[in-house]
């Protein structure tokens, strides 16, 4: 039995802080948030295509969010404006 996965990950953004990205594998993504201040990580959301990672994005920081300890202040109009080009892991 072979355990080994290709997993692909993608920064989507960063402010401050804060890293917005994905991870996908075998057609599965996960949207997750790492605050290097504190080293902590959190998943944002789950779902199987790009235009819903930059809705899950868009709308966890333009209104904010609270996760399991993780606070992110609203930044109110922003807008998704990059391309997402993958970096292996």
């Amino acid at each position: 039995m072979n355990n080994n996965q290709l997993v692909t990950y993608c920064i989507a953004d960063e402010l401050l802080q804060y890293e917005f990205g994905f991870l996908h594998c075998d057609g599965k993504i996960e949207v997750i948030v790492i605050n290097h201040k504190t080293s902590q990580v959190r998943t944002l959301g789950y779902c199987t295509s790009l235009t819903d990672v930059v809705f899950i994005l868009e709308t966890c920081i333009q209104y904010g969010f609270q996760e399991k300890g993780m606070t992110f202040k609203a930044v109110p109009g922003y807008q998704f404006n990059r391309s997402m080009e993958p970096m292996g892991v």
